[in-house]
């Protein structure tokens, strides 16, 4: 079908165009990037808890480049929340320091194991 043909889901929630207000204003205008993502963060946090006791069982949660407009206390935060919530989570960061699960280095189209001593 038409899916096939486009190489793309055509409907799901990875289509929707949310939008944040903050004081009946758009975020994307009158807050910073961090706070605009941190906002985002605690949306899908409460779509899992949602998701969860709707089904009964946790969704795979897929986090791209979570580090790069939190500061150090989102960061520990959602750490924390990540590793005791029971979802299997994949991250992708720049950040070295992110030292909870298994590590993978992607360079030169080549995917790797790496241990937490060869990340430092």
């Amino acid at each position: 079908g038409l899916e096939l043909r486009n190489r793309s889901s055509m409907v799901g929630p990875h289509r929707d165009d949310w939008q944040f207000t903050l004081g009946g204003q758009s975020m994307q205008s009158h807050v910073s990037q961090g706070e605009v993502r941190s906002a985002l963060l605690a949306f899908k946090i409460s779509e899992v808890n949602q998701f969860h006791d709707r089904c009964g069982h946790r969704p795979l949660f897929l986090l791209d480049d979570f580090s790069s407009e939190l500061d150090e206390e989102r960061r520990n935060f959602l750490l924390r929340f990540l590793a005791e919530s029971g979802l299997q989570v994949f991250v992708t960061t720049t950040d070295q320091k992110v030292a909870a699960g298994k590590k993978f280095e992607v360079a030169g189209g080549q995917c790797r194991p790496i241990s937490f001593d060869d990340s430092k």
